[in-house]
């Protein structure tokens, strides 16, 4: 999972140096929010996780929509006496954003979408054995929410964002390893 934070991190360096910058703006955000799995049937007790990221947007002038490039990564953990649980997601999306630049109003409100390569890896561990599994699948992910940027380039803003990819692991070919994601994010606007 670590490279493909490596590889999107990467990604979004190459496109802001590759483009004049008279003639492109964006923003490259830190996130920090929840993320509630989609099945949480599956996933309980570890279906609550803390997520981490990265999100980037460009838009050419002339342009009607941003490109957007992100990567998001959660896990969760529980345990007792006698066993524990550990779960850990990471999604890699590529798709269009919209924002809504309102004149005299301090915030930009968004929405997007878009592809979205998901991640799972589920671990389970007691005295007598451990289980681990992990999968990969693509899927799609919605988004919404609002931004304002201060003094030109510190961007502050919420989001909330859906995601969808079924996964196969431990011989259940049906889990889903999306779900609805809230937090807030902190960023620079170019």
């Amino acid at each position: 999972m670590k490279s493909f934070a490596s590889a999107t991190l990467l990604i979004c360096f190459t496109l802001m140096a590759s483009v004049p910058a008279h003639a492109t703006s964006g923003n490259i955000n830190l996130f920090i929010g929840q993320k509630s799995l989609d099945d949480s049937g599956y996933w309980n007790p570890v279906d609550d996780h803390t997520e981490f990221g990265i999100m980037f947007d460009m838009i050419e002038k002339g342009w009607p929509v941003s490109l957007e490039l992100g990567y998001l990564m959660s896990e969760d953990e529980s345990s007792n006496r006698y066993e524990s649980w550990e779960a850990e997601t990471s999604e890699l999306s590529i798709g269009i954003k919209k924002i809504w630049v309102i004149r005299n109003f301090p915030f930009k409100p968004f929405v997007s979408g878009g592809l979205a390569y998901i991640s799972a890896e589920d671990e389970y561990e007691n005295a007598a054995y451990s289980l681990q599994a992990d999968d990969s699948a693509m899927g799609f992910y919605l988004s919404t929410g609002a931004y304002a940027t201060l003094s030109r380039h510190l961007n502050l803003g919420l989001v909330f964002r859906i995601s969808k990819a079924d996964v196969e692991l431990f011989d259940d070919d049906d889990v889903g390893a999306g779900g609805e994601h809230f937090g807030l994010f902190i960023g620079y606007h170019f």
